[in-house]
């Protein structure tokens, strides 16, 4: 008996510490953009963006100690190039993914976020209209 406590309790030990680290609260939470930098839509979304984020860091009653960071890329307003963005804002960690404002890069990258919240305002394309319900795609502009 005391040797099968003595054999389990450093199991039980790792289990309730990784329990512990696994349910604390994390210190910074990434969320993309993706948007071509060089657009007027762009230039306008980077600075708005850039002053939400500053807000919400800087009042503690939001996010209570958690950094909002945000991770920005230039899609280009190419297909590719939004792609090979996307997997590089993957790599950090992000909870959701704002933009693209091309309908052709949104398509691809809600396909690349799988199951990730992509939000973008500008996708009016008919072929997304039929991934609205099932790709978490949310948009106010599409046609129907």
């Amino acid at each position: 008996m005391r040797s099968v406590l003595f054999n389990t309790l450093p199991l039980l030990i790792w289990v309730v510490f990784i329990g512990y680290v696994q349910c604390q609260r994390p210190k910074v939470v990434n969320v993309g953009a993706i948007f071509a930098h060089n657009s007027v839509i762009g230039r306008v979304a980077k600075v708005a963006l850039e002053a939400a984020v500053a807000d919400v860091n800087a009042d503690p009653s939001i996010l209570a100690g958690i950094e909002l960071r945000l991770i920005m890329e230039d899609s280009q307003c190419n297909v590719f190039m939004g792609s090979a963005r996307a997997f590089q804002i993957l790599e950090n960690e992000v909870v959701a993914i704002i933009g693209p404002q091309s309908s052709s890069v949104a398509h691809m990258i809600s396909f690349i976020a799988d199951g990730l919240p992509c939000a973008s305002r500008i996708i009016c394309s008919h072929r997304l209209n039929s991934l609205i319900s099932s790709i978490p795609v949310l948009s106010s502009n599409h046609t129907k």
